[in-house]
């Protein structure tokens, strides 16, 4: 199989790009819709399995890149001892939603009952064990909720952004931006 890598422009975060379109480099990104379990029961049975999983409001992602940046800045920042938090799952989510502070960074992404959420799985899961695992939880796979719609576009003023820019890119920027409020 040949592998090929995938260069983020603003970032320059690359990762492999693999026959599952969901797995980049050392986590699996996915949509769910909004099942019957609720986010603590996700977070525990995934732990069970010995996997770290952050569920986030689909309504507050702007495609791939978005989660995969914040992710590659929670690694990051961990690596480097410049992390604000204890757990790289609640470092992911400071910066998947723009923010230094973790109450308010909870409160912009967490998964309400009318939204449907995005999951990111660390490590990387392969698809059978993840089916079986979402098949569990009673959660249905809906990547089209990583997409950006116009229905969110209203949503990324909460994040900061605004303009005639790709939302992504400037959701990217403004994760890029947090490295340095955080110095």
């Amino acid at each position: 199989m040949l592998r090929r890598r995938k260069r983020f422009r603003r970032t320059g975060f690359s990762v492999n790009d693999t026959p599952d379109s969901s797995v980049y480099g050392e986590a699996t990104l996915i949509g769910c819709e909004r099942g019957t379990a609720d986010p603590v029961e996700i977070i525990t049975e995934f732990r069970n399995e010995g996997l770290a999983v952050q569920p986030v409001r689909s309504d507050m992602v702007f495609g791939a890149e978005h989660m995969m940046a914040a992710y590659m800045h929670a690694t990051r920042a961990f690596a480097r001892g410049k992390n604000s938090s204890d757990d790289i799952m609640t470092e992911f989510l400071m910066y998947a939603a723009c923010e230094t502070q973790i109450t308010r960074a909870i409160e912009r992404m967490k998964v309400t009952s009318q939204s449907g959420m995005v999951l990111l799985i660390a490590p990387a899961m392969k698809r059978e064990p993840l089916e079986r695992m979402l098949s569990r939880l009673g959660l249905k796979r809906d990547d089209s909720l990583l997409d950006v719609t116009e229905g969110k576009l209203d949503n990324a003023a909460m994040l900061g952004v605004n303009g005639d820019v790709s939302v992504t890119d400037a959701v990217i920027e403004r994760i890029a931006m947090l490295d340095i409020m955080k110095k």
